[in-house]
């Protein structure tokens, strides 16, 4: 298994994975994947052979305080699940924001998404007494 950067040709498996993480996502298209790889972000990708059967990104905010990058759309193909891909995805994005020179790593993670929760908690993430809200336009 390798864990590297997104190439710019795997759009259509992208897709597919985006469907496991969550039924609400939208297909993106190939200029949507441009434009977003155009941002202050990474894209970690895992690979067995030529198949993409994990990803997960980082993009990052600066504020006048701090700059923070943020974890988003961490998921692992079903078939995959278990076997550390989801750690080691993290780790990457975690070393790409101490070359960036994030001040911290944020990310959200739904509760009943146990595994996950547990993985992130072992890697030195606390889990924080906030309110989380959101818009929805």
């Amino acid at each position: 298994m390798n864990i590297e950067e997104a190439p710019k040709n795997i759009l259509d498996r992208i897709n597919a994975l985006l469907r496991q993480l969550s039924e609400k996502a939208q297909k993106i298209s190939k200029e949507d994947l441009k434009n977003i790889l155009k941002q202050e972000m990474f894209l970690a990708c895992a690979f067995k052979g030529n198949l993409l059967i994990g990803m997960a990104s980082i993009y990052f905010c600066q504020t006048l305080i701090r700059k923070t990058g943020i974890i988003e759309d961490v998921v692992v193909d079903k078939n995959y699940r278990g076997k550390g891909i989801g750690r080691k995805l993290t780790e990457m994005l975690i070393k790409e924001a101490k070359k960036r020179k994030a001040d911290c790593v944020e990310l959200t993670s739904n509760p009943k998404r146990a595994e996950a929760n547990a993985m992130y908690e072992s890697m030195g993430f606390e889990k924080r007494e906030t309110n989380c809200y959101r818009l929805n336009l």
